[in-house]
């Protein structure tokens, strides 16, 4: 779509495209803004817990959360007995 399209269309002037570099910063900068606010949830209105089981010969441990909207499961990681 060519901008005089986007001008029949919208109405509007369309604007240029960000360059790579700001687009990288800006996804950097989202990263940081949700780990910060995942962290907070967690430790204000979550419950944390660990289970861990045995199933054949893999030991499994698992990391749930619990909140408000539901239970998640975070992480799992199957250890191997040699």
């Amino acid at each position: 779509m060519t901008s005089s399209s986007v001008i029949l269309v919208t109405n509007q002037q369309s604007m240029p495209m960000p360059y790579t570099s700001t687009i990288a910063t800006m996804t950097a900068e989202m990263k940081v803004i949700s780990m910060c606010r995942t962290v907070d949830a967690m430790c204000n209105y979550a419950n944390i817990t660990q289970d861990a089981t045995t199933i054949k010969t893999d030991h499994i441990n698992e990391i749930h959360v619990s909140t408000d909207s539901g239970s998640y499961m975070l992480d799992y990681k199957a250890l191997t007995r040699f």
